[in-house]
């Protein structure tokens, strides 16, 4: 059996895709989102290894050190792989995925592959 963890959070912030095709060129303009954020960790055993309000916590300050209500150029993807890449080298156990959406609707996921 294996078993993992999710938090949840959120956070307001602007971006814009610079070189959006003329079809959606509006997105070339700073836009506002609701940035809606799930990681996933890998857990050992079935008693709190990780505290779910502390994890959130750590992710939170994270957000508010790099996105929370700036104004970037990353995408979701992009900003999903900053947060894997952050928690590959800061958990104490494997982060599995992160996912990033915009208002809770259209967004990315970034996952730690399977070993081969």
């Amino acid at each position: 059996m294996r078993t993992k963890i999710f938090i949840k959070t959120s956070f307001e912030a602007c971006h814009r895709w610079k070189d959006a095709p003329p079809a959606v060129s509006f997105l070339r303009n700073y836009h506002r989102h609701v940035f809606h954020v799930k990681v996933e960790l890998q857990v050992s055993h079935n008693d709190r290894q990780l505290e779910f309000f502390m994890v959130r916590r750590s992710v939170d300050r994270f957000l508010k050190k790099i996105y929370a209500g700036r104004s970037f150029d990353a995408s979701c993807e992009r900003i999903a792989t900053t947060i894997f890449e952050w928690l590959w080298f800061t958990a104490e156990v494997p982060v599995l995925s992160v996912e990033v959406n915009e208002d809770n609707e259209n967004g990315a996921v970034v996952y730690k592959p399977e070993a081969s």
